[in-house]
């Protein structure tokens, strides 16, 4: 099980790097979806970069913090 959570960690890195170097053309591409492909995107994304959690599993405390802006890659704006 323990190689099995290391390549689910190494997918999910690859997948962050993928994200970050492209994140012109995402924000891009976000911007021509309409509000529905847009939060569909969004949560599939999310799907894929954050982890699933159960009501069985014990919540892990990672401590480095993420280096994606979900604000700014999906043109969110403070109000």
């Amino acid at each position: 099980m323990g190689s099995r959570n290391k390549s689910t960690q190494k997918i999910r890195e690859s997948i962050q790097l993928i994200v970050e170097n492209n994140i012109e053309s995402i924000q891009d591409s976000l911007d021509l979806m309409n509000p529905k492909d847009k939060m569909k995107f969004m949560i599939d994304l999310m799907k894929l970069v954050l982890p699933t959690v159960r009501d069985d599993d014990e919540i892990e405390v990672v401590s480095e913090t993420p280096s994606i802006d979900y604000r700014s890659l999906f043109n969110f704006k403070e109000s």
